[in-house]
């Protein structure tokens, strides 16, 4: 996800150095703004990957695994969707 989300950056910058009007701008700006948000995210998720990893009551590790397994489903989506909006915005601006 990490990985995904630089690319996503990236896609920003060349696009950014490609055009510099001020509607791209805000459009990528906002894009950015969302790609920056889910870099919290992913940190949060690191996190309580960790605190798994070091849990050992079963009861409650089997809760947290079905917790950290729907909250990095729905990350996945939000990432994809993500970059199909950078996708249609690449496209406009080409």
């Amino acid at each position: 996800m990490q990985q995904e989300n630089v690319r996503l950056k990236t896609l920003i910058a060349d696009v950014i150095r490609k055009d510099d009007n001020r509607h791209t701008l805000e459009q990528a700006e906002a894009i950015l703004n969302s790609i920056i948000n889910k870099d919290a995210v992913i940190a949060l998720l690191r996190r309580d990957i960790a605190q798994y990893i070091r849990g050992n009551e079963s009861t409650k590790a089997d809760h947290m695994q079905n917790k950290l397994s729907e909250d990095i489903g729905k990350m996945q989506g939000e990432l994809k969707k993500l970059g199909a909006e950078l996708a249609c915005f690449i496209g406009s601006s080409a």
